[in-house]
């Protein structure tokens, strides 16, 4: 490592995290890189957060918290975004923590290179949750893992890959330039309540974009949060999908990324029937020929999609959703909603 050592920051969005709040303040504080900046956006919380929040600010000068009124996660990270002045930037969820204690160190040592992004493993499993983070027995050193890190420049096939397998639909498994990220005006949009971070993962990984992949899981995420969207029903969540889709054909129209387009169409596919599969939770208080009226209208918004540069088996997938009515449809998501 350089002897000028780089300042990272770690954004934090919160709302009522009491509940996990100091894990995972905890996890980034006793991180074996020091030089952090830990930027906790408090939005509008009601519980006991803030009291939470004003004790480890107490602790530790490095916690620099802000308080906002309730705006939602695209808001507070924008907020985080603007205090940030790290070389590096992260990204936590207040329910979620860091799980190898030298994360933010391997980071920073594998963007000694060219690297714009540099992303790393996660897990759900409660194994990594209770990491000791004092222990130093059972991780791999830095210097060994950056060895072992695969490097590739983004390209057309690269970006529909990272589209079509969901890649780029998180951000706390991936760190990022701040300069880059000042450079192509990235930012997360407001009033979207499904797939803000992938559109701000599209304005930063751009083609050409150098990537490092790191392979440690350093991160862990909370299962429960992240399938709360997909284990009920949410009359809104159609439009936002498609909002998403449509997003993601504009942006591959701009650079001229036609496999792009194709992932975009798949995802769709793919979105469609999601929400219509959404209908059959027992908390949607549709009767059936509603809820099958409105399997018709999502399916009649995407009769069809072109599925182009992602693979056989992806393609195949498309080619067997334009096939499908929208009766097949619902009720083939009926059988597979009983079956899990």
């Amino acid at each position: 490592m350089s002897t000028q050592q780089p300042l990272v920051s770690v954004i934090i969005p919160v709302y009522n995290g009491e509940k996990h709040l100091a894990e995972c303040l905890d996890s980034v504080r006793h991180q074996s890189y020091r030089k952090l900046e830990i930027i906790v956006i408090n939005d509008g919380s009601t519980d006991n957060t803030e009291s939470i929040l004003r004790d480890f600010a107490q602790q530790d000068r490095r916690i620099i918290v802000t308080h906002q009124t309730n705006g939602g996660v695209s808001s507070a990270r924008n907020a985080g975004l603007e205090v940030a002045s790290g070389c590096w930037v992260m990204f936590v969820d207040a329910d979620d923590k860091m799980c190898d204690p030298h994360l933010v160190q391997t980071v920073v040592l594998a963007g000694e290179g060219d690297a714009d992004l540099i992303c790393f493993e996660t897990s759900s499993d409660e194994d990594c949750s209770t990491y000791d983070m004092d222990s130093d027995t059972t991780t791999e050193q830095p210097s060994d893992i950056v060895e072992r890190a695969r490097e590739y420049s983004i390209d057309g096939n690269a970006l529909a890959e990272m589209i079509a397998g969901e890649t780029l639909n998180a951000l706390w498994d991936k760190a990022y330039r701040r300069d880059t990220i000042t450079e192509r005006l990235c930012r997360f949009r407001l009033g979207t309540r499904m797939g803000e971070d992938l559109m701000f993962n599209l304005s930063y990984a751009r083609v050409g974009t150098k990537v490092l992949s790191l392979p440690m899981v350093g991160y862990f995420y909370r299962r429960s949060n992240t399938e709360s969207a997909t284990s009920r029903y949410l009359p809104g969540k159609y439009d936002d999908l498609m909002e998403v889709c449509d997003y993601i054909h504009r942006w591959a129209h701009q650079f001229d990324v036609e496999q792009v387009r194709g992932a975009a169409d798949y995802i769709r596919a793919k979105n469609v029937v999601s929400c219509i599969r959404d209908l059959h939770h027992h908390d949607c208080e549709l009767s059936y020929q509603q809820r099958l009226a409105v399997a018709q209208r999502y399916k009649s918004l995407v009769p069809s999609v072109r599925v182009v540069g992602v693979g056989p088996k992806r393609r195949l997938l498309g080619e067997f959703y334009n096939r499908l009515g929208y009766r097949s449809v619902f009720q083939l998501t009926r059988v597979l909603a009983r079956s899990r």
